[in-house]
């Protein structure tokens, strides 16, 4: 029982104490630094999250334009077949209008020369 009663008091030396010093000095030191990275990695997450976000959104930008241009070249193509259908009617016309033309030049000129 003469443990209990032992005097639990430590004496530290000026040396000692020094070096505990120095250590909670480092350790608080160490605490802040551990503070302001996890901050620094907080601040990094959200620009991450921002950016990654910025890169959805241009992302869905080019798929619509890509939807854009798709629906573009077909106009486009749709609209050179309407322009090849046009061109030749425009053909078919001008040949039926030059052959009503002879056809009636011709019987304008019979019916001039055999009357």
């Amino acid at each position: 029982m003469q443990d209990s009663h032992k005097d639990s008091t430590i004496c530290y030396s000026q040396q000692e104490l020094r070096v505990i010093s120095l250590k909670l000095i480092e350790g608080n030191e160490c605490d802040e630094l551990l503070k302001i990275s996890d901050e620094l990695n907080q601040f990094k997450d959200s620009v991450i999250t921002s950016q990654d976000s910025i890169i959805n959104k241009q992302i869905l930008k080019i798929a619509i334009k890509d939807t854009i241009i798709i629906k573009q070249d077909k106009e486009v193509s749709d609209l050179n077949n309407q322009i090849k259908k046009d061109h030749r009617k425009l053909v078919w016309t001008k040949i039926g209008w030059a052959s009503t033309t002879t056809l009636l030049t011709a019987i304008m000129l019979y019916t001039l020369f055999h009357l």
